[in-house]
């Protein structure tokens, strides 16, 4: 967390933008695991750019 804050003095955010279907989905993949005991963790990785 302290990373991320500290990246945050460095650029600034644009528009908001919905992420609410990838999180959702990422969410089934990794519920899916837990259906074969499959204990895993999974990482939700999103980059963005910004063309402004």
């Amino acid at each position: 967390m302290a990373a991320y804050a500290s990246a945050l003095q460095n650029f600034t955010l644009s528009r908001p933008t919905l992420f609410g279907h990838v999180v959702n989905k990422a969410a089934e993949i990794a519920v899916e695991s837990l259906k074969y005991n499959q204990h895993k963790y999974f990482v939700l990785l999103i980059i963005t750019v910004s063309n402004g």
